[in-house]
């Protein structure tokens, strides 16, 4: 069984680093030099959405840069020390998220902003507080494994 291993950035680029400039979502909090935050990652807190079942939660995701990037997706998970991750159909208690953007539907047109945005939307939809089906055998199949090494299945369009 071959394994594939990816390679991440430990710096950013110009054209990250002219996003994270521009970056202004009003109450995401974009750091990359937060404790614990890997070289060349980025660390975004954010509250949950208002008028949600996460209304006043706290979540932080770690957003890391393949070295393929921007023709491949960033690495984005619900970063669990700082806060864990939510509770939703879409998001695995490791903190890997599905989200056709992050992999299949991945365009280097797509920002940082619009990523967290997405998962914001993600999250003000969810009609119930549940782990997706399978979360535990997936997490202890996948450790500590990248998410953008999973072959993700889209199939569930209610969430």
């Amino acid at each position: 069984m071959s394994h594939q291993r990816l390679e991440f950035s430990e710096s950013f680029t110009k054209r990250q680093l002219k996003e994270i400039a521009k970056f202004s979502v009003p109450g995401f909090d974009l750091n990359q030099s937060a404790e614990g935050c890997p070289p060349g990652s980025l660390l975004c807190t954010f509250k949950g959405p208002s008028d949600s079942l996460y209304t006043g939660e706290t979540f932080t995701l770690r957003i890391r840069f393949p070295t393929t990037h921007p023709f491949s997706s960033p690495e984005v998970i619900f970063h669990a020390p700082s806060h864990p991750a939510p509770l939703h159909p879409h998001i695995y208690t490791n903190g890997h998220i599905c989200l056709s953007i992050l992999s299949s539907e991945w365009s280097p047109a797509l920002t940082i902003q619009s990523i967290v945005l997405s998962i914001a939307s993600l999250l003000s939809t969810s009609p119930s507080k549940t782990p997706p089906e399978g979360d535990e055998q997936y997490c202890r199949r996948v450790k500590n494994r990248s998410p953008l090494l999973t072959s993700w299945l889209y199939d569930d369009d209610n969430v």
